[in-house]
């Protein structure tokens, strides 16, 4: 892409300025705030709303002035093809109902291609087909690569337009590295290094963390010096079986033989009452269920009635249905034979002269002629209404028969179901009377005289129970007494018992942590050998990429990786000319630097943008591009701008 032509109206500081530059280079000189910077905000203003630096935030209309329409349009060369692009930026003020003036209610922008009115996004698209954003900025400023791009974002695009380093060239090059090919197989190597990282802190946390809890494992571990433990597990074996004894001595109290004989009649008893409501309960369910019985299954006979009554009255009105379309044929077909029958003999027209010779033909001839005409009209006539009778009386005939029988049949049996499904109702009725009774009327347990005697037997036997166990409370009273100062002692003793099996445990403890700590160590080591070959994975990385990316500039160099005091690699992107950082370099040299790198990413783009040098009068060699170079050169004698084709 290549500048004809850029024309400024209102924009920023200038009102008017055209900039005619045919496709050239161009030297623009002019003294300090007298516009150069702001021609190059206006071309980028045109393409991205945006000014050089990058921001989108700033002023473009001139500053304290109001109605006036900011314009920048450019003809620019793309391909040999002229495209003019013009952008409008103005205020807009409305009138509100009710209100006597306008009102400023914001800016609108208007976009033209070729002095054609287009919408924002017919606009853009137009700039965007041509580069996106960030190349076309990238190729039109020497500084915007080093001075506006994140590093990460110099990074990437170094690696996408020379290209990264291929794995199997890494293992080529260093076989050691053949020992994490496998882990590097579905995976980045920065990712393996983390996992590594992660993985080894967790390791050395839990080997600082050993020590501690050994020390935790002591302090909690009881001593045990100068205790007995056989006497103790003996004294308390002699314990439970004094509990056992006094336990025993409790049921016999309990079970004593005026108790159980009680406790006999009172099952007893419960045990007659359960017989005698499941007899209860079973007559009751039997008269219901012979109601019920009874009942549904005349409710099934009335249903089936119904079901065939609706059945013959579904055939009556199909036979009646069938009969009635049957009649419509029989009159059709009597309509055919009375058209029929209804035809006369119209004799036709015969000549009385001979068609070949003219003569006239003899007497008699045109009326036998006539007569054989009627006879055959009166012969095919009779032939037609006998087959009309006879199609009719084979077919139409005998099926109304057939229907109009059916139909009978259908009416007789609606007949006979009618009167069955009336007696059947007054049946239906009775039995749902039945059966409601039965369900009336079935006898309570509680009113049973048997089931009465029974309850206050059991009543009496349950009184003369209590006062029973009444007599024992007293003895079972101190039983249990002796009971629990015996299971105190019992607890107390297996508590000091419980003493050894806690320092065999912690004893145990102990000695799996100490095995801990040395398959820890073990793994540790594994780790760090392996994160020796990530780092020489890395290295050999990082030389191969800085040999295949620098190659692909003139000048620029660039460092994509720091060695860290832990002998730790870490990723970076820093452009270096001859060994100087790109922050220590003059004006110069940083835009020397610009242009090499435009060169380069020209090419990768395949397209090239017209390239804007501000202070350039700070390069005194400037190295070889095929991008239309537009300097802006401070010159203090230059008061107003000054342009000059090279």
């Amino acid at each position: 892409m290549k500048i004809k032509q850029i024309e400024y109206s209102n924009f920023k500081g200038i009102k008017q300025f055209t900039l005619n530059a045919d496709g050239r280079n161009l030297n623009i000189y002019g003294d300090n705030e007298t516009g150069k910077t702001t021609l190059f905000d206006g071309f980028i203003w045109l393409l991205f709303d945006k000014d050089s630096l990058n921001q989108s935030a700033f002023e473009i209309k001139p500053i304290g002035q109001h109605g006036l329409t900011t314009t920048v349009s450019a003809v620019i060369d793309l391909d040999g093809r002229s495209t003019e692009l013009k952008k409008e930026f103005y205020e807009k003020w409305v009138k509100e109902r009710g209100a006597s003036e306008k009102v400023f209610s914001g800016h609108t922008t208007d976009y033209y291609i070729d002095g054609v009115p287009v919408k924002k996004g017919d606009y853009d698209g137009l700039i965007k087909s041509m580069a996106d954003e960030t190349a076309f900025k990238l190729l039109t400023n020497p500084l915007y690569f080093n001075e506006v791009m994140h590093w990460t974002d110099r990074r990437n695009l170094l690696i996408k337009v020379c290209g990264d380093v291929n794995k199997d060239d890494i293992f080529g090059a260093e076989p050691k590295l053949n020992g994490i090919r496998l882990q590097l197989e579905n995976r980045k190597i920065e990712d393996h290094k983390k996992v590594l990282q992660a993985r080894r802190k967790d390791i050395n946390d839990k080997i600082d963390r050993i020590p501690i809890r050994i020390d935790e494992v002591n302090l909690s571990m009881p001593a045990i010096t100068d205790t007995d433990f056989d006497s103790i597990q003996t004294q308390i074996d002699a314990l439970k079986q004094k509990n056992e004894e006094l336990r025993l001595s409790i049921s016999n109290v309990q079970s004593g033989s005026l108790i159980g004989e009680k406790k006999l009649r009172m099952s007893q008893i419960d045990t007659l009452i359960i017989d005698l409501k499941n007899e209860i309960a079973i007559n009751n369910n039997n008269l219901v269920a012979l109601a019920k019985k009874e009942y549904q299954e005349a409710d099934d006979y009335y249903n089936d009635i119904k079901r065939k009554l609706n059945a013959a009255d579904n055939n009556a009105a199909y036979f009646k249905s069938s009969v009635e379309s049957a009649e419509a044929k029989r009159h059709a077909f009597l309509d055919k034979w009375n058209k029929e029958n209804d035809k006369t003999f119209t004799a036709p027209e015969i000549a009385d002269t001979c068609y070949a010779c003219g003569q006239k033909l003899p007497e008699g001839r045109v009326e036998n002629q006539i007569q054989k005409a009627l006879e055959d009209f009166n012969l095919r006539k009779s032939q037609t209404l006998e087959s009309i009778v006879k199609e009719a009386k084979g077919t139409i005939v005998p099926l109304i028969e057939s229907y109009e029988q059916q139909l009978t049949e259908a009416q007789n049996q609606i007949k006979e179901l009618e009167i069955s499904i009336n007696n059947q109702k007054d049946v239906l009725m009775e039995k749902k009377q039945a059966y409601d009774e039965a369900n009336g009327k079935t006898v309570s347990v509680d009113s049973d005289s048997r089931y009465i005697d029974l309850m206050r037997q059991k009543a009496t036997i349950a009184t003369e129970l209590e006062n029973v166990k009444s007599l024992y409370e007293t003895q079972i009273s101190e039983i249990k007494t002796m009971m629990a100062g015996i299971d105190s002692r019992i607890a107390e003793l297996q508590s000091e018992f419980a003493k050894k099996a806690q320092h065999e445990n912690a004893t145990a403890r102990i000695v799996d942590l100490k095995a801990e700590e040395k398959l820890l160590a073990k793994e540790l080591l594994e780790i760090d050998k392996e994160l020796d070959l990530v780092e020489l994975y890395i290295k050999t990385q990082v030389s191969m990429l800085d040999e295949k990316i620098n190659k692909r500039f003139s000048l620029a160099r660039f460092k994509l990786f720091n060695v860290q005091v832990n002998g730790g690699i870490e990723p970076c992107c820093e452009c270096t000319y001859k060994g100087v950082p790109y922050s220590s370099m003059n004006n110069a040299a940083r835009i020397n630097i610009g242009i090499d790198i435009i060169n380069t990413m020209s090419e990768y783009y395949k397209f090239t943008a017209p390239l804007w040098i501000d202070n350039a009068e700070s390069v005194v060699n400037y190295i070889d591009t095929t991008s239309q170079l537009i300097k802006l050169i401070v010159k203090g004698e230059d008061k107003i701008l000054r342009v000059e084709g090279v």
